[in-house]
């Protein structure tokens, strides 16, 4: 989980900065919920939270924001994918996702990997630039790919603006740091927030952000599409969509 909370930056002007915390949750049902239309829906409770959190803006490129983040451990190794903005931030295509690890989930470490030049050096921990080359970087999200082969294992998805819309692209690599981008768009549909995609046998299930009525208008809703392939995915269709019981968008 992450929150924000207010940052004086090095242009002299108040903005806001991610704290990454850990949170554990228990999911179990909850037997004195009153009989809905989904009585048999899980209730999801935290059971902790730490005081302190795990993570927090500490570099130049992260003195805006840290958001979006991707876990997993992966044979016995934490790794940790993670956006940050820096002062400089202009729209959400400004993005920087930067890398770290952990031997238990809780301490981090964020290695100089020697990839991407920023403040005319590469001493950073930084993967890709929203900024060049690969303009208007935002929304990721990586999974692991059991399935696929080696140089394929580790697969990101993204969105990049074109036009007024945020299409979803996607890329690949071997070890999680060096990635080759995809040529194609996964999908030239909007979603104009994190997209999550996973590896479920023989397809590959992608969630976007769609909207009820025209682009940016009505209320936020959740859709799904599918594909045999790392691309080439149908469009998508609404899964999730707020209800009478939902507070206003």
């Amino acid at each position: 989980a992450y929150s924000d909370f207010k940052h004086k930056s090095s242009d002299g002007q108040t903005r806001k900065a991610i704290l990454v915390r850990r949170v554990k949750v228990t999911i179990g049902a909850d037997k004195n919920e009153k009989e809905t239309k989904l009585p048999e829906l899980p209730k999801v409770t935290i059971s902790q939270r730490t005081t302190v959190p795990l993570m927090k803006a500490e570099r130049p490129y992260e003195d805006l924001r840290l958001s979006w983040l991707s876990v997993m451990c992966i044979n016995g190794e934490w790794k940790m994918w993670y956006e940050s903005i820096d002062h400089n931030f202009k729209n959400e295509g400004d993005s920087f996702l930067c890398f770290a690890k952990s031997k238990d989930g809780i301490v981090w470490e964020r290695p100089d990997l020697g990839l991407v030049e920023y403040g005319g050096n590469k001493n950073n921990n930084i993967l890709i630039s929203g900024k060049a080359p690969h303009k208007d970087f935002s929304g990721s999200n990586i999974f692991f790919d059991e399935q696929a082969p080696a140089e394929e294992r580790y697969k990101l998805v993204y969105m990049n603006e074109v036009g007024r819309e945020w299409w979803v692209h996607g890329a690949v690599s071997a070890d999680g740091l060096n990635w080759k981008f995809l040529a194609k768009p996964l999908l030239k549909k909007n979603s104009d927030t994190q997209i999550v995609c996973i590896r479920d046998k023989d397809r590959y299930r992608l969630y976007v952000r769609m909207w009820s009525e025209a682009l940016y208008k009505g209320l936020r809703q959740v859709g799904y599409s599918e594909s045999k392939t790392f691309g080439d995915f149908s469009d998508p269709v609404v899964i999730l969509s707020p209800d009478e019981k939902d507070p206003k968008d």
